[in-house]
Protein backbone atom coordinates (compact mmCIF):
# COMPACT_ATOMS: atom_id res chain seq x y z
CA UNK A 1 0.00 0.00 0.00
CA UNK A 2 1.54 3.52 -0.70
CA UNK A 3 1.67 5.56 2.18
CA UNK A 4 -0.16 8.86 0.16
CA UNK A 5 -1.42 9.72 -3.15
CA UNK A 6 0.82 9.52 -6.41
CA UNK A 7 2.14 12.93 -7.38
CA UNK A 8 -0.10 12.65 -10.42
CA UNK A 9 -3.19 11.77 -8.16
CA UNK A 10 -2.53 15.32 -6.35
CA UNK A 11 0.40 14.13 -3.74
CA UNK A 12 0.49 16.11 -0.27
CA UNK A 13 -0.86 19.45 0.39
CA UNK A 14 -3.77 19.71 -1.34
CA UNK A 15 -6.90 17.55 -0.15
CA UNK A 16 -5.80 14.48 -2.08
CA UNK A 17 -7.28 11.52 -0.72
CA UNK A 18 -6.77 8.27 -2.95
CA UNK A 19 -3.79 5.73 -2.06
CA UNK A 20 -3.55 2.63 -3.47
CA UNK A 21 -3.16 -0.65 -2.79
CA UNK A 22 -1.29 -3.45 -5.30
CA UNK A 23 -1.62 -6.73 -4.71
CA UNK A 24 1.12 -9.67 -6.06
CA UNK A 25 1.19 -13.27 -7.05
CA UNK A 26 3.74 -14.74 -5.05
CA UNK A 27 2.65 -18.55 -5.79
CA UNK A 28 5.38 -20.35 -7.52
CA UNK A 29 5.21 -21.69 -11.01
CA UNK A 30 2.70 -19.32 -12.05
CA UNK A 31 2.95 -17.00 -15.19
CA UNK A 32 1.86 -14.47 -13.12
CA UNK A 33 4.08 -14.79 -10.30
CA UNK A 34 5.88 -11.72 -9.15
CA UNK A 35 3.19 -9.74 -10.68
CA UNK A 36 0.13 -7.07 -9.95
CA UNK A 37 -2.68 -9.25 -10.56
CA UNK A 38 -5.28 -6.47 -8.47
CA UNK A 39 -5.10 -2.72 -7.72
CA UNK A 40 -7.69 -0.67 -5.18
CA UNK A 41 -7.91 2.78 -4.31
CA UNK A 42 -8.10 3.20 -0.27
CA UNK A 43 -9.47 6.36 0.31
CA UNK A 44 -7.57 8.19 3.37
CA UNK A 45 -9.25 11.35 5.80
CA UNK A 46 -8.46 14.69 5.66
CA UNK A 47 -7.05 14.72 9.09
CA UNK A 48 -3.64 15.36 8.64
CA UNK A 49 -1.13 18.21 9.05
CA UNK A 50 -1.84 21.25 6.83
CA UNK A 51 1.54 22.31 6.38
CA UNK A 52 2.69 19.07 4.79
CA UNK A 53 0.18 16.24 4.44
CA UNK A 54 -3.55 17.25 4.73
CA UNK A 55 -4.71 13.76 4.55
CA UNK A 56 -3.52 11.27 6.66
CA UNK A 57 -0.54 8.89 5.87
CA UNK A 58 -0.33 5.23 6.10
CA UNK A 59 2.46 4.47 8.17
CA UNK A 60 1.93 0.62 8.82
CA UNK A 61 -0.47 -2.17 7.09
CA UNK A 62 -0.57 -5.54 8.77
CA UNK A 63 -2.91 -8.62 6.28
CA UNK A 64 -5.48 -10.37 8.82
CA UNK A 65 -6.21 -12.65 5.69
CA UNK A 66 -6.59 -12.69 1.91
CA UNK A 67 -8.73 -9.56 2.10
CA UNK A 68 -8.63 -7.93 5.54
CA UNK A 69 -5.98 -5.71 6.44
CA UNK A 70 -5.52 -3.49 9.74
CA UNK A 71 -4.48 0.22 8.59
CA UNK A 72 -2.32 2.44 10.41
CA UNK A 73 -3.31 6.01 9.86
CA UNK A 74 -2.12 8.91 11.57
CA UNK A 75 -1.01 13.16 11.25
CA UNK A 76 2.39 14.51 12.16
CA UNK A 77 1.79 15.72 15.46
CA UNK A 78 3.31 14.63 18.80
CA UNK A 79 6.02 14.65 20.77
CA UNK A 80 9.18 15.19 18.80
CA UNK A 81 7.85 17.20 16.02
CA UNK A 82 8.99 20.77 17.70
CA UNK A 83 5.23 22.23 18.24
CA UNK A 84 2.38 21.84 20.12
CA UNK A 85 -0.35 21.24 18.55
CA UNK A 86 -2.31 18.73 19.97
CA UNK A 87 -2.60 14.87 18.34
CA UNK A 88 -6.25 15.11 15.78
CA UNK A 89 -5.68 11.70 13.88
CA UNK A 90 -3.95 8.61 14.80
CA UNK A 91 -5.80 5.00 14.43
CA UNK A 92 -6.44 1.90 13.30
CA UNK A 93 -8.53 0.86 10.14
CA UNK A 94 -10.10 -2.02 9.31
CA UNK A 95 -10.33 -2.08 5.47
CA UNK A 96 -11.75 -5.13 3.11
CA UNK A 97 -10.79 -5.43 -0.84
CA UNK A 98 -13.74 -7.57 -0.95
CA UNK A 99 -16.49 -5.27 -3.21
CA UNK A 100 -13.62 -3.08 -4.56
CA UNK A 101 -13.02 -2.23 -7.53
CA UNK A 102 -9.80 -3.47 -9.81
CA UNK A 103 -7.88 -1.06 -11.70
CA UNK A 104 -5.05 -2.72 -12.40
CA UNK A 105 -3.84 -2.08 -16.42
CA UNK A 106 -6.74 1.05 -16.74
CA UNK A 107 -6.58 4.29 -17.63
CA UNK A 108 -5.16 5.22 -13.64
CA UNK A 109 -2.52 2.57 -14.06
CA UNK A 110 -0.81 4.31 -17.24
CA UNK A 111 2.19 5.92 -16.94
CA UNK A 112 1.32 9.82 -16.72
CA UNK A 113 1.06 11.48 -20.62
CA UNK A 114 0.47 8.47 -21.95
CA UNK A 115 -2.43 7.85 -24.35
CA UNK A 116 -5.38 7.58 -22.09
CA UNK A 117 -3.84 8.11 -18.79
CA UNK A 118 -6.29 9.37 -16.55
CA UNK A 119 -5.85 11.02 -12.49
CA UNK A 120 -7.47 9.89 -9.86
CA UNK A 121 -9.43 12.79 -8.71
CA UNK A 122 -8.44 14.70 -5.54
CA UNK A 123 -11.30 13.95 -3.28
CA UNK A 124 -13.38 11.01 -3.00
CA UNK A 125 -12.83 8.11 -5.66
CA UNK A 126 -14.02 8.36 -9.43
CA UNK A 127 -17.80 7.84 -10.60
CA UNK A 128 -17.85 3.75 -11.08
CA UNK A 129 -14.83 3.06 -9.18
CA UNK A 130 -15.50 1.57 -5.30
CA UNK A 131 -12.61 2.12 -3.12
CA UNK A 132 -11.63 -0.59 -0.19
CA UNK A 133 -14.04 -0.22 2.48
CA UNK A 134 -13.36 0.79 6.00
CA UNK A 135 -14.22 1.00 9.00
CA UNK A 136 -12.06 2.74 12.10
CA UNK A 137 -11.62 -0.06 15.14
CA UNK A 138 -8.77 1.74 17.10
CA UNK A 139 -8.41 5.54 18.06
CA UNK A 140 -4.78 5.75 19.70
CA UNK A 141 -5.49 9.13 20.91
CA UNK A 142 -8.89 8.29 22.69
CA UNK A 143 -8.27 10.15 25.98
CA UNK A 144 -10.04 7.46 28.00
CA UNK A 145 -7.58 5.09 26.79
CA UNK A 146 -4.34 6.93 26.80
CA UNK A 147 -4.58 7.46 30.30
CA UNK A 148 -4.30 3.54 31.03
CA UNK A 149 -0.76 3.76 28.89
CA UNK A 150 -0.11 7.28 31.68
CA UNK A 151 -0.53 9.29 28.21
CA UNK A 152 -1.93 12.55 27.21
CA UNK A 153 -2.30 14.20 24.18
CA UNK A 154 -1.81 17.82 26.38
CA UNK A 155 -0.80 20.93 24.59
CA UNK A 156 1.66 21.45 27.31
CA UNK A 157 3.67 18.67 26.46
CA UNK A 158 5.50 16.37 28.51
CA UNK A 159 7.52 12.83 28.52
CA UNK A 160 4.01 11.67 28.58
CA UNK A 161 2.75 12.98 25.42
CA UNK A 162 1.88 10.69 22.82
CA UNK A 163 4.89 11.14 20.32
CA UNK A 164 4.04 11.42 16.59
CA UNK A 165 5.10 8.34 14.51
CA UNK A 166 3.39 5.10 15.06
CA UNK A 167 4.45 2.98 12.34
CA UNK A 168 4.30 -0.48 13.68
CA UNK A 169 1.65 -3.28 14.10
CA UNK A 170 1.55 -6.91 15.41
CA UNK A 171 -1.49 -9.26 16.16
CA UNK A 172 -0.93 -12.14 18.80
CA UNK A 173 -3.57 -14.82 19.44
CA UNK A 174 -4.38 -14.85 23.32
CA UNK A 175 -5.23 -18.32 22.90
CA UNK A 176 -8.16 -18.00 25.11
CA UNK A 177 -10.56 -21.08 24.51
CA UNK A 178 -13.42 -19.34 25.96
CA UNK A 179 -12.61 -16.58 23.27
CA UNK A 180 -10.80 -17.76 20.69
CA UNK A 181 -11.18 -14.93 18.41
CA UNK A 182 -9.11 -11.97 20.77
CA UNK A 183 -6.01 -11.11 20.39
CA UNK A 184 -3.62 -8.54 21.56
CA UNK A 185 -2.94 -5.30 19.04
CA UNK A 186 0.55 -4.10 19.41
CA UNK A 187 1.11 -0.80 18.31
CA UNK A 188 4.85 0.59 18.12
CA UNK A 189 6.60 3.91 17.49
CA UNK A 190 9.22 5.16 15.98
CA UNK A 191 11.28 8.13 17.88
CA UNK A 192 13.64 9.05 15.32
CA UNK A 193 16.50 8.81 16.83
CA UNK A 194 15.17 11.02 19.14
CA UNK A 195 17.47 10.69 22.73
CA UNK A 196 19.51 13.51 24.27
CA UNK A 197 22.42 11.86 23.11
CA UNK A 198 22.64 9.72 20.42
CA UNK A 199 25.61 7.08 20.57
CA UNK A 200 26.49 5.37 17.32
CA UNK A 201 29.09 2.50 18.14
CA UNK A 202 30.38 4.07 21.30
CA UNK A 203 30.47 7.44 19.61
CA UNK A 204 28.11 10.16 20.37
CA UNK A 205 26.86 11.54 16.67
CA UNK A 206 23.88 13.86 17.49
CA UNK A 207 21.46 15.58 20.17
CA UNK A 208 17.88 16.42 20.98
CA UNK A 209 16.89 19.02 22.73
CA UNK A 210 13.48 16.40 23.33
CA UNK A 211 14.22 12.56 23.66
CA UNK A 212 11.30 10.40 22.26
CA UNK A 213 10.99 6.92 24.39
CA UNK A 214 10.32 3.62 21.90
CA UNK A 215 7.21 2.34 23.44
CA UNK A 216 4.38 -0.12 22.35
CA UNK A 217 0.89 0.02 23.20
CA UNK A 218 -1.69 -3.46 23.60
CA UNK A 219 -4.74 -3.29 23.18
CA UNK A 220 -7.01 -6.09 23.41
CA UNK A 221 -9.66 -6.86 20.20
CA UNK A 222 -11.80 -9.17 19.04
CA UNK A 223 -11.39 -10.33 15.10
CA UNK A 224 -14.75 -12.83 15.13
CA UNK A 225 -13.77 -15.30 12.42
CA UNK A 226 -9.95 -14.96 12.46
CA UNK A 227 -8.64 -16.64 16.27
CA UNK A 228 -6.62 -19.65 15.18
CA UNK A 229 -6.73 -23.43 16.34
CA UNK A 230 -5.79 -23.54 19.68
CA UNK A 231 -3.16 -26.73 20.04
CA UNK A 232 -3.53 -29.64 22.86
CA UNK A 233 -3.22 -29.33 26.04
CA UNK A 234 -2.39 -32.35 26.41
CA UNK A 235 1.53 -33.44 26.60
CA UNK A 236 2.72 -35.53 23.78
CA UNK A 237 3.74 -39.08 24.72
CA UNK A 238 7.27 -39.83 23.51
CA UNK A 239 8.05 -43.26 22.35
CA UNK A 240 11.44 -44.47 22.68
CA UNK A 241 13.74 -46.97 23.24
CA UNK A 242 17.23 -47.93 24.38
CA UNK A 243 19.52 -50.26 22.19
CA UNK A 244 19.18 -53.72 23.04
CA UNK A 245 23.38 -53.35 23.41
CA UNK A 246 25.91 -50.59 23.50
CA UNK A 247 26.18 -48.11 20.69
CA UNK A 248 29.19 -49.38 18.89
CA UNK A 249 29.86 -48.47 15.27
CA UNK A 250 32.77 -50.33 13.18
CA UNK A 251 34.70 -47.86 11.24
CA UNK A 252 37.55 -49.07 9.19
CA UNK A 253 38.01 -52.13 11.82
CA UNK A 254 37.56 -49.92 14.78
CA UNK A 255 35.08 -49.68 17.13
CA UNK A 256 33.85 -46.54 18.45
CA UNK A 257 31.20 -45.44 20.74
CA UNK A 258 28.34 -43.24 20.62
CA UNK A 259 27.32 -40.90 23.37
CA UNK A 260 24.80 -38.41 23.09
CA UNK A 261 24.68 -35.48 24.82
CA UNK A 262 23.81 -31.69 24.97
CA UNK A 263 25.53 -28.62 26.31
CA UNK A 264 25.00 -27.54 29.74
CA UNK A 265 24.25 -24.18 28.15
CA UNK A 266 20.89 -25.12 26.52
CA UNK A 267 18.91 -22.41 28.57
CA UNK A 268 20.28 -19.74 26.56
CA UNK A 269 20.14 -21.33 23.02
CA UNK A 270 16.60 -23.30 23.58
CA UNK A 271 13.97 -23.38 25.50
CA UNK A 272 13.52 -26.76 27.27
CA UNK A 273 10.79 -25.84 29.86
CA UNK A 274 10.41 -28.17 32.60
CA UNK A 275 13.37 -30.63 31.96
CA UNK A 276 16.34 -30.86 34.07
CA UNK A 277 19.43 -30.03 33.09
CA UNK A 278 22.50 -31.75 34.75
CA UNK A 279 25.66 -29.42 34.93
CA UNK A 280 27.75 -32.41 36.50
CA UNK A 281 28.53 -33.84 31.93
CA UNK A 282 31.18 -36.14 32.55
CA UNK A 283 29.61 -37.66 35.44
CA UNK A 284 26.17 -38.15 33.90
CA UNK A 285 28.19 -39.84 30.71
CA UNK A 286 31.10 -41.63 32.25
CA UNK A 287 28.74 -44.91 33.20
CA UNK A 288 28.02 -45.21 29.45
CA UNK A 289 31.50 -44.97 27.91
CA UNK A 290 32.30 -47.26 31.36
CA UNK A 291 29.45 -49.70 29.27
CA UNK A 292 30.75 -49.02 25.75
CA UNK A 293 34.82 -49.89 27.02
CA UNK A 294 33.48 -53.20 28.18
CA UNK A 295 33.00 -56.22 26.29
CA UNK A 296 30.51 -56.87 23.77
CA UNK A 297 27.91 -58.90 24.39
CA UNK A 298 27.57 -62.16 23.19
CA UNK A 299 25.30 -63.57 20.73
CA UNK A 300 21.96 -64.03 22.47
CA UNK A 301 23.13 -62.42 25.77
CA UNK A 302 21.57 -60.07 27.20
CA UNK A 303 21.72 -57.23 27.10
CA UNK A 304 21.89 -54.45 30.20
CA UNK A 305 20.62 -51.17 28.95
CA UNK A 306 22.38 -48.17 29.28
CA UNK A 307 21.23 -45.62 31.38
CA UNK A 308 22.47 -42.42 32.46
CA UNK A 309 22.51 -41.09 36.02
CA UNK A 310 18.72 -39.67 36.23
CA UNK A 311 18.76 -35.61 35.87
CA UNK A 312 17.30 -33.92 39.01
CA UNK A 313 13.83 -32.69 38.90
CA UNK A 314 13.73 -29.20 38.21
CA UNK A 315 9.88 -27.46 37.19
CA UNK A 316 10.62 -23.88 36.09
CA UNK A 317 7.70 -21.75 36.84
CA UNK A 318 7.13 -18.38 34.36
CA UNK A 319 6.68 -15.41 36.34
CA UNK A 320 4.58 -12.74 34.35
CA UNK A 321 3.69 -9.41 34.94
CA UNK A 322 0.01 -8.58 33.80
CA UNK A 323 -0.18 -5.38 31.93
CA UNK A 324 -3.29 -3.09 32.22
CA UNK A 325 -5.24 -4.08 29.13
CA UNK A 326 -7.23 -1.33 27.23
CA UNK A 327 -11.05 -2.59 26.71
CA UNK A 328 -12.29 -0.03 24.03
CA UNK A 329 -15.06 1.89 24.75
CA UNK A 330 -18.38 0.03 23.85
CA UNK A 331 -19.70 1.09 20.17
CA UNK A 332 -22.70 3.86 18.97
CA UNK A 333 -24.40 2.73 16.49
CA UNK A 334 -22.98 4.08 12.98
CA UNK A 335 -24.25 7.36 11.66
CA UNK A 336 -25.85 8.19 8.05
CA UNK A 337 -22.25 10.29 7.25
CA UNK A 338 -20.02 6.90 8.17
CA UNK A 339 -17.99 5.36 5.22
CA UNK A 340 -19.88 2.33 3.71
CA UNK A 341 -19.53 -0.89 6.79
CA UNK A 342 -17.78 -4.30 6.57
CA UNK A 343 -20.22 -6.74 7.03
CA UNK A 344 -19.38 -9.66 9.55
CA UNK A 345 -16.13 -8.45 9.68
CA UNK A 346 -15.06 -7.57 13.53
CA UNK A 347 -15.66 -5.32 16.76
CA UNK A 348 -13.58 -3.83 19.43
CA UNK A 349 -14.45 -5.83 22.41
CA UNK A 350 -15.58 -4.07 25.15
CA UNK A 351 -15.71 -5.85 28.72
CA UNK A 352 -18.96 -3.99 29.36
CA UNK A 353 -20.38 -5.47 26.10
CA UNK A 354 -22.09 -8.54 25.56
CA UNK A 355 -19.23 -11.44 25.29
CA UNK A 356 -21.56 -13.78 23.27
CA UNK A 357 -22.72 -10.97 20.49
CA UNK A 358 -20.41 -11.36 17.26
CA UNK A 359 -22.37 -8.58 15.09
CA UNK A 360 -19.52 -6.05 14.16
CA UNK A 361 -19.76 -2.72 15.54
CA UNK A 362 -18.46 0.75 14.53
CA UNK A 363 -15.86 3.44 16.05
CA UNK A 364 -18.15 6.03 18.12
CA UNK A 365 -15.52 8.44 16.54
CA UNK A 366 -17.49 10.77 14.13
CA UNK A 367 -16.63 10.07 10.14
CA UNK A 368 -14.03 12.40 8.13
CA UNK A 369 -15.46 15.43 5.96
Amino acid sequence: MLQSPTIQDGGAANGSRNARLLQFDIEPGLATRGQVIAEHLYTLTLNGTALTNRHTPVSEVLAVNHNTFLVLERDGLGLGVGTNTRPSFKRVVLASTTGASNIAGGAFDLAPGSPGQANLPLGSAPAGVAPLARQDFVDLIDPAQLVKFNLNISTNQDQNTISEKWEALGLIPLQDPSRPDDFFLLVGNDNDFKASVVVHNGVAVGTNDVSVDNMLLAYRVTLPGYGTTLPSTTPPEVAWKLPATPAKVSVAGQLIGIVGATTVDLRQISSPGSIGINTNLPAAIQPVVDALQGPTPTSGAPATPIRPPPFPSRTEEASVTPLEVCSLPAAASRSSSRPRPIPALAKRTARSASSTSRTPTASTTASPS
